[in-house]
């Protein structure tokens, strides 16, 4: 007795094999997407702020030192007062650009 596969038979099931392991592929993206997106994601935004939070405020100290002169000195507060302000009215002007483009 001899086996007997068609060829249609064939490529249907390479069809059907195909399908599934496309529709297993996406639906693992969707659920990396999803992580990445609600698990991960937060987290890692928030570190990424931080970070340059300390970097702006070291690169502010920085130059208050060269042009105020010492810490403990009432120049030097007023420095990282002025640069504060104007850190803030610029992140201001980038958002309303930034509303514009979106």
């Amino acid at each position: 007795m001899a086996l007997y596969v068609d060829r249609l038979s064939i490529a249907a099931w390479l069809e059907t094999a195909v399908s599934w392991a496309f529709a297993i592929v996406v639906a693992g993206m969707a659920f990396a997407a999803i992580y990445v997106a609600t698990v991960s994601g937060p987290p890692g935004r928030a570190t990424a702020e931080q970070q340059r939070a300390r970097q702006i405020a070291d690169e502010d100290a920085a130059f208050c030192d060269r042009y105020a002169g010492a810490r403990d000195t009432g120049r030097h507060a007023a420095c990282m007062r002025d640069l504060l302000e104007l850190r803030a009215m610029q992140e201001k002007r980038h958002d309303a650009e930034m509303e514009g483009v979106l």
